[in-house]
This record gives structure tokens, C-alpha cells and sequence, in this order.
């Protein structure tokens, strides 16, 4: 059983990665702000699709399928959750500190676009510390205490 793909969150990654990929295109300081975001954001963007998405997708599999919580994909996703955790949180600060570069040029040009922008994405980075990784965490727990408890019974998926 592969986890479900949760593609409302994937689709709001996708829409912040456009408009700060029209910011980085503006000039001067505003648009080499945005580069370095652009640069952070993407593959940042990424790895949360493929490593603290997916463990939500098991919850709402779980939650409705009968079916048992076990696959060896959940085990694998297990492993990357837990070394990957700490390095997302680690891309976060540098996160935050290339949106503050970049409400500063925001907020020097007078671009209200950018500064809507700038919000949105510290709102965001905050909502998957505060939610998203803790709930895929939670997640991920949840589905090895399920497995361990299938494998006793000898259920198999």
C-alpha cells in the first residue's frame, strides 16, 4: 500500500514557487531576494512533498480503509522521516532569513505583491513546524505501533 499523495499541499507549494518565481524575476535587489529564496524553497519544496507529506496520506488512509497500516514503502518512509526532520527545520531558518532579505526589499520598493507573498510563506513555514511535521511524525508512530501490532497478530496487508 503506497500512501495517498496529499495534492492540496503539494498544489500550494506549486502556487507559492510561481509567484515568488515572478518575483525573482523583477530587478535589482527585490528580484536577487527572491533568487535566493528560489533557491531554497524548491528543493526544500520537494523533499517535504516526498518526506513529510506522505505520512499524513497514511493517516488518511487509515483512517479510511479497513485495510491494515503496513507496506514496507511506510517502513522506508519511516526511516527518511526521521533522519530528514531535523535537516527540514535546519533549511527553515535559512528559510526565514532569506524572507527577511526579502520583505526588507519588499518593503523598500513599496511591492505590496511581494510582501503579501513574503507573509504567506512564513505563515506556511510555520504551519508545517507547528502542524505538518508533528502530525507526520505522529503519523509515522502511529503506522509502526499498527505494523508491530498486525506482524504479533500475524495480519498481513
Amino acid at each position: 500500500m503506497k500512501p495517498t499523495t496529499l495534492t492540496p499541499l503539494q498544489q500550494e507549494h506549486r502556487a507559492l514557487q510561481e509567484r515568488l518565481l515572478l518575483a525573482a524575476r523583477t530587478r535589482g535587489e527585490l528580484g536577487a531576494a527572491a533568487e535566493t529564496l528560489v533557491r531554497l524553497v524548491h528543493p526544500h519544496f520537494r523533499k517535504e512533498d516526498r518526506i513529510a507529506l506522505p505520512p499524513l496520506g497514511v493517516l488518511f488512509d487509515a483512517a479510511h480503509s479497513p485495510a491494515p497500516v503496513q507496506s514496507p514503502e511506510i517502513g522506508a518512509l519511516l526511516g527518511r522521516l526521521e533522519i530528514e526532520l531535523p535537516v527540514m527545520i535546519e533549511e527553515h531558518k535559512a528559510i526565514f532569513a532569506a524572507l527577511s532579505r526579502l520583505r526588507s526589499a519588499a518593503l523598500q520598493t513599496g511591492n505590496r505583491e511581494t510582501i503579501h507573498l513574503v507573509r504567506q510563506l512564513v505563515r506556511q513555514a510555520r504551519a508545517e513546524e507547528e502542524h505538518v511535521y508533528p502530525a507526520a511524525e505522529m503519523a509515522m508512530r502511529h503506522a509502526r505501533q499498527l505494523m508491530g501490532e498486525y506482524a504479533s497478530r500475524g495480519v498481513t496487508g
